[in-house]
Order: C-alpha cells, then sequence, then structure tokens
C-alpha cells in the first residue's frame, strides 16, 4: 500500500481496495492474502468492514469480492480496542489471524497507560522474536 503511514488510514485502505480490485478483475484465480501491522492493519480492518463509502474512504469492495480473499493476517492491529475485525465482518473470520503481542499498548486494551514501557513489543522486531510471523506465515500457508 502507498500512503503516509502516520494517521492516514483511509488513504491506506483505498489504495489497498483499488489493489484488491484491480487484482480480481485481472487476476481471477489469484487468491489473495491480505495483511497489515500497525496503521497498515487498521487500513486493512476498514477494507474488510466497510461495503460503503464513508468519510474519506471511498473504494469499497464490490460484492464477491471475499470469494478471493484466501487469508488475512494482521499484526498490532489498534482497532482491537473497538473489537477484532471479524466482530463487524464474519466472513472472514476463519480466514482471519489478528496477533496482538501480550504488552503491545497499541492492540491490548488491557495496557492503555503502558504506552513508553510497552513500545518496544509493539514494534516488528518484538514481533519477530515472539514468533507471531513464523505463527501467522503457518495460518496463511495452510489456507492457501
Amino acid at each position: 500500500m502507498n500512503y503516509p503511514a502516520d494517521t492516514q488510514v483511509d488513504m491506506g485502505a483505498n489504495d489497498m481496495s483499488r489493489h484488491v480490485q484491480w487484482m480480481t478483475r485481472n487476476c481471477p484465480h489469484t487468491k489473495l492474502v491480505l495483511g497489515g501491522y500497525s496503521l497498515g492493519a487498521a487500513a486493512t480492518d476498514l477494507v474488510l468492514a466497510m461495503p460503503v463509502s464513508a468519510f474519506t474512504f471511498n473504494s469499497p469492495l464490490p460484492r464477491g469480492t471475499d470469494r478471493h480473499i484466501a487469508a488475512v493476517a494482521l499484526f498490532g492491529n489498534g482497532a482491537n480496542w473497538a473489537g477484532p475485525i471479524t466482530l463487524l465482518n464474519p466472513t472472514y473470520q476463519s480466514r482471519t489471524i489478528d496477533l496482538c503481542h501480550s504488552d503491545d499498548p497499541v492492540c491490548n486494551p488491557s495496557s492503555p497507560y503502558n504506552w513508553r514501557a510497552g513500545w518496544q513489543d509493539h514494534l516488528a522486531p518484538g514481533y519477530i522474536r515472539s514468533g507471531m510471523v513464523a505463527q501467522a506465515a503457518r495460518f496463511v500457508a495452510a489456507r492457501l
């Protein structure tokens, strides 16, 4: 995805959605894997949860796109504060792995005041060292 990864989740979601739509039109037999880390995970949530244009997200996925998406892998997803994406769109429940490091203050609602101490647990190396990246890879591979 091409977007300023600060607070521009809508721009990332629009870009991801356009890429997915292009792939489904031009490579209809390709199984897609969507994923994201931190704000990228939030952008992925927006793409999968919003069936209509809203605010500045203006590229919702057309009906039937879900059959092209084999798996979804998310890390450090700040949207977990509102609940997992599968609550908003249960279509992807069996295809989604949404991983949050136990001390990650971005995605773990039980640690909201642990930003300074837990910030290292939000960074990508913490997810790699914990084995969560390998776990997600196994999950995705099993669905392809």
